[in-house]
């Protein structure tokens, strides 16, 4: 599988389709190291870098890489303390840091999506938050 750009790929220890998470570091600043086990019990946790720079660290949540089917349906499972989630659209969501705020934070999200096979794959991230000073 060829990974494209700045694309973070989720390996799967399910036999369904494997879901990926993406950022975009040219329009964020924010750092995503490749995690397994979305779908596992649980979910996966990632641990992820923020600069605190104004700018939203975006991640893009697929259900399928493969066929780039993103997810159908994404939701907020547990709210940062330190920032702001937002939701735009059915699989995008921006994590903003509080003004001035430096430290740990975190925050959980998840998903379900269509796969190729027609099956649905449900996916819940468990993000761990480190913010810096730009």
């Amino acid at each position: 599988m060829r990974i494209a750009g700045l694309m973070v790929l989720v390996g799967l220890a399910a036999l369904v389709a494997q879901p990926t998470l993406a950022q975009d570091d040219a329009k964020s600043a924010c750092r995503i190291p490749r995690f397994r086990g979305a779908t596992a019990p649980g979910g996966a946790t990632i641990d992820m870098t923020v600069v605190n720079n104004g700018k939203p660290c975006r991640i893009k949540l697929y259900s399928d890489v493969d066929a780039q089917l993103a997810t159908t349906e994404l939701h907020a499972v547990e709210e940062p303390q330190h920032g702001k989630l937002e939701l735009s659209g059915p699989n995008v969501a921006h994590y903003i840091p509080n003004p001035g705020y430096t430290g740990r934070d975190q925050y959980a999200i998840g998903g379900r999506g269509p796969t190729a096979k027609g099956t649905t794959a449900s996916v819940r991230l468990n993000v761990r938050v480190t913010v810096v000073n730009p």
